[in-house]
């Protein structure tokens, strides 16, 4: 016998699905459709949705070749079982924690990876990651989830490009490549 999922359960399924086999449905619109639904921001679900944003960033710039980095001032062991959760933890050529030099890592991977500082893009969430991003003399890119104001990326912290979505990270990626 077929065991029935009550609906809401079943539902709950949808935005992940929508996001992971529709393109042009991404994690917004995905995510967006999982609240209308009632489902909380901490649902399994909409994780999930999240994780299946990084996670086509993460293979599109696997896929071109694109070395890819994790710079964070958090300690490993804050952030490990975060990539362990979402599968992430092989994601990253380079990872540097406690790391408050990145403009200086920056120019280091930059370096041993041959690639010119004008062509290495930087993503970061805060006022302070666009400033490493130029010091450092590569693209800054604010991703702008909404927790931080997007005033406060001006001045030395306006970034060079700027995403509110994974899928703004794809179209960047893509115009790059």
């Amino acid at each position: 016998p077929v065991e029935q999922l009550p609906l809401r359960q079943h539902l709950g399924h949808l935005p992940r699905r929508l996001a992971r086999d529709i393109y042009g449905i991404g994690f917004k619109t995905a995510d967006g459709i999982a609240s209308r639904l009632g489902l909380l921001p901490d649902a399994p679900v909409r994780l999930e949705a999240g994780r299946l944003g990084a996670d086509l960033v993460l293979r599109m710039c696997t896929e071109k070749g694109l070395p890819v980095g994790l710079l964070t001032l958090q300690q490993e062991s804050l952030v490990a079982p975060f990539l362990s959760r979402y599968q992430l933890e092989d994601a990253f050529r380079y990872s540097e924690f406690q790391c408050t030099k990145k403009d200086a890592v920056m120019k280091r991977i930059c370096e041993e990876q041959g690639i010119p500082l004008s062509e290495c893009y930087f993503v970061g969430d805060s006022p302070s990651d666009m400033r490493h991003a130029r010091r450092a003399g590569v693209n800054g890119v604010a991703f702008l989830s909404g927790q931080v104001p997007e005033s406060l990326f001006a001045g030395d912290s306006e970034p060079a490009h700027t995403v509110r979505n994974f899928g703004g990270l794809v179209t960047l990626i893509n115009s790059c490549a």
